[in-house]
């Protein structure tokens, strides 16, 4: 038998992921329309390496068109903050040549947590996952 306490903590673990998920389906939907600013809205202003991610993210949307996907493999909360490991697949483009095509296929780790109503990533590995299209010559 559930009881009442059981129950809401079930609840709260189901919306967090289903949260969390949403957060990282968004991201990856902005990648998708070539929107870095759009990815980088769900990113904390405090988090370490945001600077390295926004060049890197803007400097793939410029040089790429990008299909992106995630899919959950893991989730864990840790206090306040919700560890999600997630399933990235990054399809890259070139818009310069459109045969330099490249499959990234990663498991990216998020750290998220509740800011106000929202939830923002507060930390992000690799940040290396979202670099610059590969340019080197065929």
């Amino acid at each position: 038998m559930w009881s009442l306490a059981g129950l809401a903590s079930l609840a709260w673990a189901y919306d967090t992921q289903q949260e969390v998920t949403d957060l990282a389906g968004d991201m990856a939907a902005a990648l998708a329309n070539n929107d870095a600013e759009g990815f980088l809205t769900h990113v904390a202003k405090e988090m370490p390496g945001r600077a390295m991610l926004r060049d890197n993210l803007f400097g793939l949307v410029a040089a790429a068109d990008l299909n992106s996907s995630v899919e959950v493999i893991d989730l864990k909360t840790e206090g306040a903050r919700t560890v999600v490991n997630f399933d990235w697949s990054l399809h890259v483009i070139s818009k310069d040549d459109s045969s330099q095509v490249e499959q990234r296929h990663e498991t990216v780790t998020l750290e998220v947590e509740k800011q106000g109503k929202r939830w923002k990533v507060v930390a992000l590995k690799p940040v290396s996952f979202f670099g610059p299209i590969n340019t080197k010559q065929h």
